[in-house]
């Protein structure tokens, strides 16, 4: 039996017996198709939201200062979705399918949710973007024409729009090929990924916001680098072992698409199109 067969074989439950290479044992599936204590390491979003959110969000939480019912309703719901993102796994790693699969069902409700949330999220700040922007202007602060006002407004959606566009894509992949273990569990770790670079980015901002433009363009693609790579090497991992790296190879790709976007993309004329149809109407 081929090993993408075998795995999904296991994944599903069926309960004739599924021969095992020597070399693969009697591990558990996620621990085969992807790297030793991948599982465990997602954990580290937790430290990693809590501190890049710190600053803009849970500092003010209770004082309530500058925070809007949409961001409210946004963080909430992402908690949720991180949440049952790092159960999955660890119901998959303790052997427990049908809470799962159970599990799984909710994200059929939760993230239409939360690309909505992100939706309002994007176009509140777009907006005021858009009005204080305006109002610099007005005051002498700065000296933009109204086309350069509206596409700079436009342009700082770059990063939300495209991990948006990557957690829905990677998300929709993960559930049309839920029932092919190793497409399906790549293509949910890609959209897992996409919490990472709000994060992240937030921290290495932070950190180097001081130090000028060249410090603070490096770290805005810091973590999509990273993303990249850690793709290619399991695609390199998961070939090695004997299963198609057609997955980690599409999701490298789709994070690779949206390097350019942000680099070239967000700055054109067609863009700015986009984001006035999609926040202004």
């Amino acid at each position: 039996m081929e090993p993408s067969k075998q795995i999904s074989s296991e994944y599903l439950g069926h309960s004739t017996s599924v021969a095992k290479s020597p070399k693969q044992g009697k591990s558990n599936v996620i621990n085969r198709i992807f790297f030793p204590n991948t599982v465990w390491f997602l954990f580290l979003l937790i430290p990693f939201i809590a501190i890049g959110f710190w600053p803009g969000y849970w500092s003010k939480l209770f004082e309530d200062i500058g925070l809007t019912s949409i961001m409210h309703i946004h963080n909430a719901l992402m908690m949720a979705w991180v949440a049952m993102s790092l159960a999955q796994p660890l119901l998959i790693l303790k052997k427990k399918v049908q809470w799962h699969r159970l599990l799984g069902k909710t994200s059929y409700v939760l993230m239409p949710l939360v690309l909505i949330s992100l939706y309002f999220l994007m176009q509140e700040r777009y907006l005021r973007r858009l009005a204080r922007m305006i109002e610099r202007v007005a005051s002498g602060e700065i000296q933009m024409t109204s086309e350069q006002i509206y596409s700079a407004a436009a342009a700082s959606l770059d990063l939300g729009l495209v991990y948006s566009l990557l957690l829905a894509g990677l998300y929709a992949l993960a559930i049309i090929y839920r029932k092919r273990i190793l497409y399906h569990a790549t293509f949910m770790f890609g959209a897992i990924l996409t919490a990472l670079g709000p994060s992240v980015d937030r921290i290495i901002f932070q950190i180097y916001s001081p130090e000028g433009l060249v410090m603070n363009y490096i770290a805005s693609y810091a973590t999509l680098t990273f993303t990249i790579l850690l793709f290619g090497a399991l695609a390199w991992y998961q070939k090695r072992k004997g299963y198609s790296s057609g997955p980690a190879l599409i999701t490298m790709c789709a994070y690779i698409g949206g390097v350019l976007l942000i680099e070239f993309g967000s700055k054109t004329w067609a863009w700015q199109v986009v984001v006035e149809s999609l926040f202004t109407s």
